[in-house]
């Protein structure tokens, strides 16, 4: 990932009808994230900006591996605020959703996977393995994530703008839409 001089500020991008968009895990966690989350001001940011796209018909993608990470963190979020009261330790995730008190969060995440699905197109990338191959070169060098480095390559092939709050994008080579102000900096 290169240094981007693509990155804008939510409240500052004004979207066309003809942009494509892909949003990254944490952006569906704010606006369909777990209850006691709501009270962040990302929530607001990201909802507004989902809701303009809408509104422009703007083409949204999302992808299976979005999914699972939207799934896996919320499920964890879940799990940090409920461990003690239900006196499980750190490293008892597991046990956790074996527990009837999982199904009620179950429920609720696959209600918003749903409203994902609903607001969103699916976008599952076919990467060759000569792509692959590149991919793992690149991690090889250590600071990145592989899924990082797919959605990257995701935007690139689809022409999409990613609509993140993860730092890790500072320096890509996409466009990228953010609240964060530390990816702004400098840039």
């Amino acid at each position: 990932m290169a240094m981007s001089n693509c990155i804008y500020h939510i409240d500052d991008y004004k979207p066309l009808a003809e942009d494509k968009f892909f949003f990254d895990a944490n952006i569906w966690l704010s606006i369909y994230g777990p209850i006691g989350y709501y009270a962040d001001w990302r929530v607001r940011k990201y909802s507004n900006f989902l809701t303009i796209l809408q509104l422009k018909n703007c083409y949204i993608y999302t992808n299976t591996i979005i999914i699972s990470e939207f799934v896996n963190r919320f499920a964890r979020m879940e799990f940090e605020q409920r461990r003690i009261q239900l006196d499980l330790e750190y490293d008892e995730f597991k046990r956790f959703r074996e527990m009837e008190d999982f199904k009620e969060v179950a429920s609720e995440i696959a209600a918003n996977i749903r409203k994902i699905i609903r607001s969103s197109n699916l976008c599952n990338h076919e990467i060759s393995d000569d792509e692959l191959f590149d991919l793992a070169d690149i991690y090889e060098k250590g600071g990145f994530d592989i899924n990082d480095l797919m959605f990257e390559e995701i935007c690139k092939q689809t022409d999409s703008i990613l609509v993140t709050h993860d730092g890790d994008f500072k320096n890509s080579e996409i466009k990228v839409v953010t609240a964060n102000n530390n990816m702004l900096r400098d840039n």
